[in-house]
């Protein structure tokens, strides 16, 4: 489900947690018993698909923030429905994030210490927005957001957007030379 156009009004703003809170019984009559919510963390603008997550501590103010999102949460639970967040690791913004260039120190065009700063930073969505999962502080920073979803949000399960590209930098796992072992 993809809270912005779920239950938006065409050529109007797009929809929020709240909107689709009223029409979970739709979802139910559908004989749906889990929701897969695309990506909630808070991106650039209003209107986006999520896999652009500038802040993946904040959930989507337009979507109605981490109050909407435990609202929603137990609506669906009272309807019987388990939610799954969708949450995107394999890279991070890029530049429109608290941690690029978080200590001032990068490579040009890089994003420092929270990010590779090499050939491995490529993804294609940014070519410089990878988190550099060799980093305990950036495994920890990874692992303790998605304990949030899960413990302080309340979600029932996480999908990990394209965990290829968190094991390896091109997607293919078959060339042990750009093996994300870390990741």
């Amino acid at each position: 489900m993809h809270i912005g156009t779920f239950n938006d009004q065409a050529g109007s703003d797009p929809g929020t947690l709240d909107t689709a809170i009223r029409r979970l019984s739709h979802v139910v009559e559908l004989g749906a018993n889990v929701v897969q919510l695309m990506p909630l963390a808070e991106f650039p603008g209003n209107f986006s698909w999520g896999y652009n997550p500038s802040d993946i501590f904040a959930v989507e103010s337009y979507y109605g923030g981490s109050t909407g999102l435990k609202n929603f949460i137990k609506a669906a639970h009272k309807h019987g429905l388990a939610v799954i967040i969708d949450v995107v690791y394999n890279h991070l913004g890029p530049k429109d994030i608290d941690t690029w260039e978080f200590d001032g120190w990068h490579e040009p065009g890089k994003g420092g210490i929270y990010f590779y700063n090499d050939w491995r930073s490529w993804t294609p969505w940014t070519k410089t927005g990878r988190p550099d999962y060799g980093r305990s502080e950036v495994r920890q920073y990874l692992r303790d957001n998605a304990l949030y979803w899960l413990d302080e949000m309340h979600a029932d399960g996480l999908r990990w957007d394209m965990t290829l590209f968190v094991r390896t930098v091109y997607g293919d796992q078959n060339d042990s030379g750009q093996s994300l072992e870390d990741g």
